[in-house]
C-alpha cells in the first residue's frame, strides 16, 4: 500500500496545485479557473481565489469566502483520489485572521473526509469546523468523527486556533475506532485531540473537501465576504506528515 496519496502543495490548495510541487508558479487566466490538481470545485454563493504569497513560503494560497447570505452556499475544492480508505491521514494550513470576532453560533465546515457508504445518517467520517467560543474571544477548530451510539452518531471535541497560519493534521483509523488531530503540533505521540468510538459501520474515505461549506446563519450574517486562507494540503494512508 502506498504511503502517500496526494500532495497538493504550492499553497495551492486546489485551484493552483501541481502534485508533488511546492514552489511551482501559480496558474493564471483559464488555468486558474479549472480544478487544478483537485478533482472539482464548488462556489455556490461563495468565492475561490488564488492569491500570492502562500502561507508557508509557497507561491500562492487559496482564499475562500461566503458571499451570499442564504442556505446551501459554499466555496470549496474536492479531492476524489481516496478509494474507500480504511485509514486516512491529511494535513493542511489555514489562516482565519481576516474573520471578525466569532462566537459559538457562528460555525462553518472547513474540511471533511467523507465515505460513499455512510451509516446512521452520517457521511463525514471526519469533519472539522471553525467557530468561536461563547464569549467571542477565541477561534476554535471543531473536531467531529463518526461514532455509533453517540448523540447524532458523532464524537466531538475542539482545539484552540492561534493567530496567523495554523497547521492541522488528522489521522482517522476505522479499525482502531480512533481519530487523532494535531494543531500546530509536530509530535506524533502527543495529539491535541483524540476521539475514540465505534466507526465500523461506516465505509472508508472516498473523497475529501477543503474550504467553506455548511455555514450557519450566524456565520453568514457576521462573516460575509471575509476570507479564510488555505494552503499545503497533503494526504497519506499511513505515515505521520508533520512539519
Amino acid at each position: 500500500m502506498n504511503a502517500k496519496m496526494k500532495v497538493l502543495s504550492l499553497a495551492l490548495v486546489g485551484l493552483c496545485g501541481v502534485a508533488g510541487s511546492a514552489m511551482a508558479a501559480c496558474p493564471a487566466g483559464p488555468d486558474q479557473a479549472n480544478g487544478g490538481a483537485w478533482s472539482t470545485k464548488s462556489a455556490l454563493g461563495g468565492s475561490l481565489t488564488i492569491t500570492s504569497p502562500g502561507l508557508d513560503g509557497t507561491e500562492c494560497k487559496l482564499d475562500a469566502s461566503i458571499t451570499t447570505n442564504g442556505p446551501g452556499v459554499n466555496a470549496f475544492v474536492r479531492d476524489n483520489s481516496p478509494n474507500a480508505e480504511p485509514r486516512y491521514r491529511a494535513q493542511f494550513m489555514v489562516n482565519v485572521d481576516a474573520l471578525g470576532s466569532m462566537n459559538s453560533v457562528q460555525s462553518v465546515k472547513v474540511f471533511g473526509a467523507t465515505t460513499d457508504t455512510p451509516a446512521n445518517g452520517v457521511s463525514d467520517v471526519v469533519r472539522l469546523t471553525l467557530s468561536g467560543n461563547l464569549a467571542g474571544t477565541q477561534k476554535l477548530l471543531g473536531v467531529f468523527t463518526a461514532c455509533a451510539g453517540q448523540p447524532g452518531n458523532l464524537c466531538s471535541a475542539s482545539a484552540n486556533l492561534a493567530a496567523g497560519a495554523n497547521t492541522v493534521e488528522i489521522d482517522w483509523d476505522r479499525a482502531a475506532g480512533k481519530l487523532r488531530v494535531w494543531v500546530n503540533n509536530n509530535v506524533e505521540a502527543n495529539a491535541n485531540v483524540t476521539l475514540n468510538g465505534d466507526s465500523s459501520a461506516w465505509g472508508g474515505v472516498d473523497f475529501a473537501v477543503l474550504g467553506l461549506s455548511a455555514p450557519s446563519s450566524g456565520f453568514r450574517g457576521a462573516q460575509l465576504n471575509k476570507v479564510v486562507s488555505f494552503d499545503r494540503f497533503d494526504s497519506r494512508r499511513q505515515t505521520f506528515i508533520g512539519f
